[in-house]
């Protein structure tokens, strides 16, 4: 493959078309962590972000001031030379933060006088932020394994694969997830991912997933109830809207989740 990034963001863009005026670089970085921080003590770019980035991050999106100003796009210089290796792990990457660079746009624009640094004063950010990673793993999820599998798959085959292996991988990386972290926002992080990658299975397979009916068991039961509220919501507002009070609305669900959970007390 002669240029990579071109082609998998050709592939994003055929389907999903970057909005009028959205201005866009993706960078491939040695150092991903170096740079991003560099880039943000330059810029003063030291809030507003899709999410922290961490030393091991595969890519990371910056905001920058305005909407008038370029998005960059960071992606880890290792992921793209061992593509053979790691089944084009860079193209679900790129694809990720492709569609928050998009959301993150289109809230600037229409909830933020297109001012990223007004994101904050918005007490649903929070909401929205959290959406968009929703949206960006199913998205995300959804693209890749076109990718891998092609249109055309053995359905029977893939659903077998999705109950004995990938379903159980899945549901103990999140309760590993949720019995090593302490942070309330990396709780709802790990769980809406989860949510994301639950959604693409119900589009899949309808009956065997319907409505969040084998999402994992992790946490007590009150918790778990309020873990499928949250995705039957979600999977009621797949697209991104205008109305602001959407995001509101996901802010308290996530608020009612977060009540109902509390430290070591899972199972």
């Amino acid at each position: 493959m002669d240029n990579p990034i071109n082609f998998i963001t050709s592939m994003y863009t055929e389907r999903y078309p970057l909005p009028d005026g959205l201005k866009l670089r993706i960078s491939v970085v040695e150092d991903l962590f170096k740079e991003v921080n560099k880039y943000m003590d330059e810029t003063n770019r030291t809030q507003v972000t899709t999410n922290d980035v961490a030393e091991d991050s595969n890519g990371f999106t910056c905001m920058p001031n305005t909407v008038e100003d370029e998005t960059n796009i960071f992606i880890s210089k290792k992921l793209i030379e061992q593509y053979i290796e790691n089944h084009f792990q860079f193209a679900c990457t790129i694809f990720h933060e492709l569609t928050h660079a998009i959301d993150f746009y289109n809230y600037c624009k229409d909830f933020c006088s297109g001012n990223y640094d007004n994101i904050l004063d918005n007490n649903n950010y929070f909401g929205f932020k959290m959406w968009s990673e929703f949206n960006a793993k199913i998205i995300s999820y959804r693209m890749y394994f076109e990718l891998i599998n092609g249109k055309e798959y053995d359905e029977e085959k893939e659903l077998e694969h999705i109950l004995n292996f990938e379903l159980d991988f899945q549901n103990k990386c999140l309760e590993n997830n949720l019995l090593e972290i302490n942070s309330p926002n990396l709780v709802i992080y790990y769980i809406i991912l989860y949510l994301g990658r639950y959604y693409c299975w119900e589009e899949m397979y309808p009956e065997v997933f319907k409505n969040g009916k084998l999402i994992s068991k992790v946490l007590k039961k009150n918790t778990n109830n309020k873990i499928r509220e949250l995705y039957i919501f979600l999977k009621n507002h797949l697209m991104y809207s205008k109305e602001f009070a959407v995001y509101n609305l996901i802010f308290e669900e996530l608020q009612n989740l977060m009540l109902s959970y509390s430290y070591n007390e899972y199972f």
